[in-house]
């Protein structure tokens, strides 16, 4: 196990994929909080560095579909999987390898983004407005949610042999619980009621219109369908982040660990009866 982790971490720190998402990240750290100094200097309205803080939560999904799929879809290219089965490698040990390398990239990455912005925004925007434990919960929040994609994104790459096939499947998965995450989450930020407004008639006169109920609320059993989806999927944990709006980020902690834990041991099992060409 240590020398397949010697190995992979060797190559992942020669990755070209895995520096440009580094850089990705790193660019997007700098380039979001000076761009908010800028408009704060021209609009005179005051910002935090808690905004945008964890933006990169949004897109870290995307950057490691890209990496995982074409990292493990070169093992399976090459044929280094099948040269470790031979030489006695146990196909557990083999996958967790991988997982390892991969979940310890997608938090490099990550780590990469939050200090970026970190280092840009404290300088330009002042220290952070919100309690420290919550900051550091979201942390832990961000770090879990690339856990959670590198987890599955190393189950679909280890049961797939195509490496093309691997990385069409990753982004299109990453992309769609990105957008399946921002309907959702734009769903239930509906307002219940659209306030009645004041305005004048033909005749001068001021009417007064009523509060009216939105139509496009969500309500009852299906709300709360909408809520546990929007806590568990990585998509909608991803811009309860971002935006700061995590009303229990325990909750969020807990559905990413039973996600990577699940995603790991379906894995497994499917590697372990995979009939490797």
């Amino acid at each position: 196990m240590n020398k397949l982790l010697s190995a992979g971490f060797s190559r992942m720190f020669r990755d070209k994929i895995f520096w440009a998402g580094i850089l990705a990240v790193v660019a997007g750290g700098i380039f979001i909080p000076v761009s908010n100094y800028i408009n704060m200097m021209e609009d005179g309205m005051e910002t935090y560095i808690d905004s945008a803080f964890f933006s990169v939560a949004i897109y870290i999904g995307i950057i490691l579909s890209v990496f995982c799929s074409l990292f493990i879809g070169t093992e399976y290219s090459d044929g280094t999987i099948r040269n470790k089965l031979i030489v006695g490698q146990k196909r557990s040990a083999v996958y967790f390898a991988n997982l390892i390398t991969c979940g310890v990239g997608g938090v490099i990455i990550c780590g990469a983004g939050l200090a970026a912005y970190l280092c840009a925004g404290l300088p330009l925007l002042g220290g952070f407005h919100s309690p420290l434990k919550f900051i550091l919960l979201l942390v832990i929040c961000s770090i879990l949610i690339s856990m959670v994609y590198s987890s599955v994104f190393t189950l679909i790459g280890m049961v797939s042999q195509s490496k093309s096939m691997t990385a069409v499947l990753c982004i299109l998965l990453a992309f769609f619980l990105l957008f399946t995450g921002m309907y959702i989450y734009t769903r239930l930020d509906e307002p219940k009621v659209f306030n009645g407004i004041a305005h004048m008639d033909e005749s001068g006169t001021i009417v007064v219109e009523e509060n009216q109920p939105n139509p496009n609320y969500v309500d009852g059993t299906k709300r709360q369908v909408y809520e546990f989806v929007n806590d568990f999927l990585p998509g909608g944990q991803a811009l309860q982040t971002a935006s700061m709006e995590v009303k229990n980020p325990w909750l969020l902690i807990m559905y990413s660990t039973v996600i990577i834990v699940a995603a790991t041991g379906a894995g497994v099992a499917a590697f372990r009866r995979k009939d490797l060409k």
